[in-house]
């Protein structure tokens, strides 16, 4: 039976009243993601919605084996020369897939191993930015395997945001503030065998479930269909933590930092708009939030009480309009 993993990639979503998945590519080159892979009988029915609870603790881990991700530069890795655009590389156990990173959109380029070297014509926007509740989009792409395997590769996909609400894991770590994204995936790969054409055809549906300021989605549900078989996975990430990298489009001073009974934050809005700031800890749950109003050129001071916060490190993000902000901060 052919099973069918896609590569997790590696965003973030940031979340305010209601969730939006952003721009925010939070894992620096170096990070590997420690991800589990189980095989599956069936998949758990989930719901769809606002303030959904999936519930995916009953999960059958013992039969699972974990898969390394390395999130790396393409400079001078393997194929690279045929990706001159990528900015970012995916390495899964020796299968290396190059993208394009921007402010819009994730693309696959190409992916490069000791027996393909896939290069796509038109790219595949696996990610699009920003996105919200209800939102959809498909994107046709194309490509040719310029090794040895002979294949033309066209298909589409649709990504629509369906959810947010609590996500439980098979280890039993617990996110509330989970998105929920579905992708459904058609694929066809035409093979050049011996001067005759074979086309094999496959659809895959997935459910990604992203966490704010967590780095790639920490979970996944997987239904492949190929050549009248259809297999069932899961995948997720242990130990799923927060990227603790800062990010600055709205500039502040976080103070006195490190602290122990209070925090301040400062800054200046640079458009006018409803605003947003969560105090968050390195599982992604938020802590401590509010909202307000801003006036461009506005200078905000916000306090927030830490005494109930138990020592550690935390992020503070900020949102207003499309811009967004992380800071990380100690607490003693």
């Amino acid at each position: 039976m052919r099973y069918f993993t896609l590569p997790f990639l590696f965003c973030a979503a940031s979340l305010a009243a209601q969730p939006t998945l952003d721009n925010s590519v939070s894992t620096p080159a170096g990070t590997q993601g420690n991800f589990f892979q189980i095989q599956a009988q069936s998949l758990i029915s989930a719901g769809t919605g606002a303030n959904q609870t999936w519930d995916f603790s009953s999960v059958d881990t013992s039969s699972g084996q974990s898969l390394a991700q390395n999130f790396v530069s393409p400079s001078g890795l393997p194929g690279a020369s045929n990706y001159p655009t990528a900015n970012a590389a995916l390495n899964t156990q020796g299968t290396v897939q190059y993208f394009l990173v921007d402010n819009q959109k994730i693309e696959i380029l190409g992916m490069h191993s000791a027996s393909i070297q896939m290069v796509y014509s038109d790219p595949e926007e696996r990610y699009r930015f920003p996105m919200t509740f209800n939102q959809s989009y498909t994107d046709n792409f194309a490509a040719t395997d310029q090794g040895p395997s002979s294949i033309d590769r066209s298909g589409d996909l649709t990504n629509t945001f369906v959810g947010y609400g609590t996500l439980i894991l098979p280890d039993g770590q617990v996110f509330n503030n989970a998105i929920r994204m579905d992708q459904q995936y058609n694929l066809d790969d035409e093979y050049n065998v011996g001067g005759n054409s074979l086309t094999i055809s496959s659809t895959i549906t997935t459910q990604y479930y992203l966490v704010p300021g967590i780095p790639g989605p920490v979970f996944a549900s997987i239904e492949g269909s190929s050549q009248g078989q259809t297999s069932y996975s899961y995948l997720f990430q242990r130990n799923a933590v927060m990227s603790t990298d800062e990010i600055q489009d709205i500039p502040a001073v976080v103070f006195p930092n490190p602290s122990s009974e209070f925090c301040q934050v400062l800054f200046t809005a640079p458009q006018s708009g409803s605003y947003a700031m969560e105090l968050i800890d390195l599982q992604g749950k938020v802590l401590k939030s509010l909202h307000g109003e801003a006036v461009s050129g506005e200078a905000i001071l916000q306090r927030w009480e830490l005494n109930d916060v138990p020592a550690g490190v935390y992020q503070i993000q900020m949102s207003l309009g499309q811009l967004r902000s992380v800071y990380k901060i100690v607490v003693q």
